[in-house]
């Protein structure tokens, strides 16, 4: 371990997983394990905003009342006015009514990130890319049914990613002698690593559902949920070191599907 305590370089995809943006865990995550890894520096960003379709107004519900556009811009340059790394987001949105019944809604985000990290062996730095879009159909045919239809599509990109290891003043002279003399500066934020085989992940999301809500009665309404959602997860490399030489496994050519179907009915 460089850092010499556990739990002191938590993976982004341990925050995701506790978090749980793949699903409940099948086990409850011991409560101080928990802690510590939703204190850990990348916590706070991850869960601000998460991989999956992550853009403000994407639930906002279609209406029939008018056309509505909306849309922004978020800009961050690395190193200006106390940015540690660059960004930009442009997010968009549209409302047609079809119809007096019927209405369409489609928003919609693409995101750049680079400079969370910095490999020093290849001198670049890292680059995450978010697209996704989600449309959403509402048809009223009544005063007492409603009907809303969406789908989604998102893409997360992570080029030249690695895990996140914080080398602290007590670390082994030897291992902190290796990162200097790739270039490596150690900071809190642990930006910069040194690695012959940086990582390059994707994930794929797709995603429709369908919501029907019938008033039965002036105290009882059916409302009936279904939902299909795919997963893809494709890793063509990943090293699990932070260090140029030193033994480490590596994943190459990984991929990860997971397909879920729910159907729920309920009485109120």
């Amino acid at each position: 371990m460089v850092t010499g305590k556990r739990y002191s370089a938590v993976p982004d995809e341990v925050i995701q997983y506790a978090a749980g943006y793949y699903g409940q865990p099948p086990a409850p995550i011991d409560a101080e394990a928990l802690d510590r890894i939703m204190s850990a520096p990348r916590a706070k960003e991850i869960l601000a905003q998460p991989p999956e379709v992550a853009w403000r107004d994407a639930t906002v519900d279609p209406t029939t009342s008018g056309y509505k556009v909306n849309g922004g811009f978020e800009f961050a340059d690395k190193g200006t006015a106390g940015s540690e790394f660059g960004n930009r987001v442009f997010s968009a949105g549209v409302n047609v009514p079809l119809s007096d019944t019927v209405a369409l809604r489609i928003a919609g985000q693409h995101q750049r990130e680079t400079g969370l990290q910095r490999n020093t062996f290849t001198n670049r730095d890292n680059k995450i890319t978010d697209f996704g879009v989600r449309a959403k159909l509402l048809f009223e045919p009544s005063d007492m049914t409603k009907i809303r239809i969406s789908a989604e599509y998102a893409k997360r990109t992570d080029d030249a990613w690695n895990f996140f290891t914080v080398i602290r003043p007590g670390t082994d002279a030897a291992i902190r002698a290796q990162y200097t003399a790739c270039g490596v500066t150690p900071s809190p934020r642990a930006e910069q690593y040194c690695s012959q085989f940086p990582g390059f992940e994707t994930k794929t999301i797709y995603g429709a559902s369908m919501r029907i809500e019938q008033e039965l009665s002036d105290n009882l309404d059916l409302i009936s949920i279904t939902s299909y959602r795919q997963r893809r997860f494709r890793t063509d490399s990943v090293d699990y070191t932070r260090r140029v030489g030193a033994p480490s496994a590596n994943r190459e050519n990984i991929q990860t599907l997971s397909k879920q179907f729910s159907q729920e009915i309920n009485l109120n």
